[in-house]
């Protein structure tokens, strides 16, 4: 995987890797507002170039407002596009979506394996 960031050290950061059509994004760290922001242009810059987007959020240490509406900003996006869309919570994201409940809005896996089954 490619790593964008200080991933080792606790700064957020960002790994790419492209399994079949499907383009994994993982970052780690805090996904607040700046962060979520730098999320968004690490998947923006990549539109078009993959079928299918697994955000795989179990390196995450905290998750902010800013950070679900970047997810339901990408679930929109992926609908209008055809490009389908799956989380792999975590359990700091997975608290998150619940307490701000929406986890009906996105797919969401609890194995990063069964969200990439069909890609492989």
């Amino acid at each position: 995987m490619k790593a964008l960031g200080g991933v080792d050290d606790g700064r957020w950061g960002v790994r790419l890797e492209r399994v079949g059509r499907a383009l994994v994004v993982a970052p780690s760290g805090m996904l607040d507002e700046s962060e979520a922001e730098r999320l968004r242009g690490v998947v923006d810059s990549r539109h078009g170039s993959y079928g299918a987007v697994v955000l795989d959020l179990r390196d995450l240490a905290g998750f902010g407002g800013a950070g679900l509406a970047m997810l339901l900003d990408q679930q929109t996006w992926a609908r209008e596009q055809g490009v389908e869309l799956a989380v792999v919570a975590g359990d700091v994201a997975r608290e998150a979506l619940s307490r701000l409940d929406a986890a009906r809005e996105l797919r969401v896996v609890d194995d990063i394996d069964e969200a990439l089954a069909r890609y492989r």
